[in-house]
């Protein structure tokens, strides 16, 4: 499986990280912050299925942008998948004739620009090879983490939580385990506003590694504040190396191609 967090920043396209999208295997999209910003359309009419976490608009952000680019007049365009809060959203306060045309609802001959498909937690669905298996996680809306399988293995996305349960419970049923990408919000000292926010800092970053006990795992920390980050790199560094157990953690690089199977 290969996994690449697509860049956001213009001025530091490999260290600041403002919006979120995951893109995998080319042809499946985690979030849309700048989905709708990559490469070329071409580049993006490869993304056929859309998997949402949530509404907040660093996850959703470039999405109709993204839908623009592949209009595509011979198939329907892309499969926009969330939960239904999610996708409510979408529906009210996006693709509304105000903020956006309504892409849901339009359609070029008898094509359509987009598909929504409601998912729910812990009901698996297959996007083309994969298996994939939303996971409710902590957060302020209505969010979903997602564990991905190809047959040879798992990548688990944790997406915005903060510390939360049952991710771990079904990461540590998960025996093909290979990765695991886990945010990382604000620093230690910001921690209130983190948990109002419902956020991770180094602190409960660790905590939440411990819950899972896998000091094996590949952990890519990711979603970092860019106005925070050196602190939260430090901080985290400090709690590694306090942890008194080995790790494998690493802060996520935006552009970089991740590749995740049996070695």
């Amino acid at each position: 499986m290969k996994v690449t967090l697509l860049p956001s920043s213009f001025s530091a396209p490999t260290r600041q990280h403002y919006l979120t999208s995951f893109v995998i295997d080319d042809v499946l999209a985690i979030d849309a912050g700048c989905l709708g910003q990559m490469g070329t359309p071409a580049d993006q009419a490869r993304v056929r299925n859309v998997l949402l976490t949530h509404s907040h608009a660093d996850h959703t952000g470039s999405l109709p942008l993204f839908l623009e680019n592949v209009i595509d007049e011979t198939r329907d365009g892309p499969t926009v998948h969330g939960n239904a809060f999610t996708l409510a959203s979408l529906r009210q306060d996006v693709f509304n004739d105000r903020l956006w045309p309504n892409f849901v609802d339009l359609r070029i001959g008898e094509r359509k620009l987009m598909n929504l498909s409601v998912i729910e937690a812990e009901r698996p669905f297959s996007v083309g090879s994969l298996e994939v298996l939303p996971i409710a996680v902590d957060h302020p809306v209505p969010t979903f983490g997602y564990r991905l399988g190809d047959g040879d293995g798992s990548v688990l996305f944790s997406g915005d939580t903060g510390p939360t349960t049952r991710l771990w419970e079904i990461a540590r049923a998960t025996p093909n385990l290979r990765a695991l990408f886990l945010e990382l919000s604000f620093p230690d000292e910001r921690s209130e506003l983190a948990r109002r926010a419902g956020h991770l800092t180094p602190a409960t970053f660790v905590a939440e590694l411990d819950k899972l006990d896998r000091p094996d795992l590949p952990v890519v920390a990711f979603h970092l504040k860019a106005r925070f980050q050196a602190a939260i790199v430090s901080q985290l560094q400090q709690r590694l190396a306090a942890r008194g157990k080995p790790h494998r953690v690493e802060i996520a690089q935006l552009g970089r191609e991740y590749r995740f199977g049996r070695e």
